[in-house]
């Protein structure tokens, strides 16, 4: 899918603010694992919900430079949950966005620090945006416990039999692993403005971002390839997934019908680019 010159534009001026977020100096005697946190985060990844969160921010009339930091903070974010992931004891991938991953890289311990250092750097971003104590606490909630967190453990069981295949489970599952990070990128604006007038829309967008975004992961472990996903392709043969629950061109159908429910949501073209986007993305 070809993007927009205003998507690839945010895109832009996001990744220059996540470049002043990760300098360092060379010389620190703690530099390898800021060189493993810039090489985590820099220079790949589709930035999806950075420039969601920059769109939530233009659409709640938030200031551009704010929006920008806190989407700096949640790519961080973001990137610190794929360092993690990545590793032997989690989903043991050793390529990551067309390159080897964090551990692979460096090594395991400085991978595991690097992870903790941007989910540290992701909130102190979010504090310099100015976000309120309200949007704190649905960033925590989001990534934490309940959230991303929550959804990687019911992963892991979900793996080890320990949960019942079912759509419903696999629903529950992803809006906590992936689709609260989603959601609450859709939902910056509100955090950052205090102005609720969209927040019932933003939330349903998100909602159905984030499922159809994971839907469409699934679909490309098995249709996609690694040269252009930029990370080892069926590799949740073993898992319980969304195709393997229906199939791929149910699990198509699917991710469309939600893409298509949540440009209801909002008319703006901007947000329908990303809809799209996340159903017709190739990584």
């Amino acid at each position: 899918m070809q993007l927009s010159s205003a998507y690839k534009e945010i895109a832009a001026h996001l990744e220059t603010r996540l470049q002043e977020a990760l300098a360092f100096d060379p010389e620190l005697p703690h530099a390898p694992v800021l060189e493993a946190m810039a090489y985590a985060t820099l220079g790949g990844g589709k930035r999806l919900r950075g420039v969601l969160a920059v769109l939530s921010g233009d659409l709640c009339g938030v200031d551009r430079t704010r929006a920008l930091t806190l989407a700096a903070g949640i790519e961080c974010l973001h990137a610190y949950s794929l360092v993690h992931d990545d590793l032997p004891a989690m989903d043991s991938s050793d390529l990551r966005r067309g390159k080897p991953s964090v551990h692979k890289a460096f090594d395991e311990a400085t991978a595991i620090l690097a992870g903790d250092g941007l989910q540290a750097l992701a909130f102190e971003l979010a504090v310099e945006s100015g976000l309120s104590a309200k949007g704190l606490k649905a960033f925590a909630i989001a990534v934490g416990r309940h959230g991303m967190i929550g959804g990687q453990m019911q992963d892991m069981r979900a793996e080890a039999g320990q949960i019942a295949p079912s759509f419903e489970a696999l629903k529950t599952l992803h809006a906590a692993k992936t689709g609260a990070l989603i959601q609450f990128s859709a939902l910056a604006g509100v955090y950052l403005s205090g102005d609720q007038t969209h927040e019932i829309a933003l939330k349903s967008y998100g909602a159905r971002l984030g499922l159809a975004f994971q839907i469409w992961d699934d679909v490309l472990d098995v249709d996609g390839s690694v040269e252009v996903t930029g990370k080892p392709t069926g590799h949740d043969t073993n898992k319980i997934t969304f195709v393997t629950l229906m199939g791929v061109e149910a699990a198509r159908a699917e991710a469309q019908s939600l893409v298509d429910k949540a440009k209801t949501s909002l008319a703006n073209f901007a947000f329908k680019e990303v809809a799209d986007f996340a159903i017709r993305r190739r990584s």
